[in-house]
């Protein structure tokens, strides 16, 4: 008989039993929720990384813990990737791909995910943070990275928009895609350090596509919050904000707003992914 154990996050033994546990790690910042048997959404949590943290220090989760999972989906906006057409991908070049945007890490593996719905790998290096995560873990674990999942959730469901703009954002990180007549025209992760810096990043996007920020709708996502200084200087210079919803029911542990859905909107958008 195992005995069960009450974790620091408030997650008890009970409930991994059978259920899909969802991970996602960004920098500093590590979320993660339970989706149980019957579907649910629950103990939505969020921590910060020290400097010497990692991942299992701030679950207080054993890999047997881990083991009663039905799986593990573990997410990371790791800063830089590139998308590379499904005809022109090669396995062995895949650190040509990352070298041609940025000096990449020779100690860090080089990883791709094909996206289905654009016909392209998406290419990237793994955080030490999370290899060292994913060394402990059981087999039934699959890695994936944000942007591959971000395409993914939001080409399933375009609207009859000739044009999309959806930003998620993370700490001094923004992840932005574009789809225009229902196809991915740009996909790019931004890094910045000020509001400022992040809409002029931002107005820069829609200038390259041809975007009018007078009447180009966009759809905010992740570590920003409403009349935060972030979110009213976007509304100074986009007319028409509006924030992630989920089509399915959602049961978080915490508030049941949209504030806290939005927060936790890589997770769900890679629950419904899987």
């Amino acid at each position: 008989m195992i005995e069960e154990s009450v974790l620091k996050n408030s997650i008890k033994h009970s409930d991994l039993v059978g259920s899909r546990l969802f991970i996602s790690n960004a920098g500093t910042q590590l979320k993660l929720f339970i989706k149980n048997k019957q579907g649910k959404i629950s103990h939505a949590q969020e921590w910060t990384l020290q400097d010497r943290d990692s991942i299992w220090d701030l679950l207080s989760l054993k890999a047997s813990d881990l083991q009663q999972c039905q799986s593990i989906q573990v997410l990371t906006h790791f800063e830089t990737y590139t998308l590379v057409p499904e005809a022109l991908y090669s396995p062995s070049n895949q650190k040509d791909y990352l070298n041609q945007l940025t000096v990449i890490e020779n100690t860090l593996p080089v990883v791709a995910e094909y996206i289905k719905s654009v016909r392209a790998y998406l290419v990237y290096q793994v955080s030490q943070n999370v290899l060292d995560f994913l060394k402990e873990c059981p087999q039934h674990t699959k890695l994936h990275h944000h942007a591959a999942i971000f395409i993914e959730y939001q080409q399933e469901s375009l609207k009859s928009q000739p044009s999309e703009v959806y930003i998620h954002f993370e700490e001094n990180l923004f992840n932005c895609i574009v789809f225009v007549d229902k196809q991915l025209v740009y996909s790019n992760n931004q890094s910045f350090l000020s509001s400022s810096d992040a809409i002029y990043f931002i107005l820069a996007i829609f200038q390259r596509l041809g975007l009018d920020p007078n009447e180009q709708p966009i759809i905010l996502s992740g570590r920003i919050m409403p009349y935060s200084d972030l979110y009213n200087t976007i509304m100074r210079f986009v007319l028409n904000v509006q924030w992630f919803e989920s089509n399915e029911e959602i049961n978080l542990s915490l508030q049941e707003d949209t504030s806290t859905q939005h927060l936790f909107s890589d997770l769900i958008r890679l629950a419904a992914c899987v």
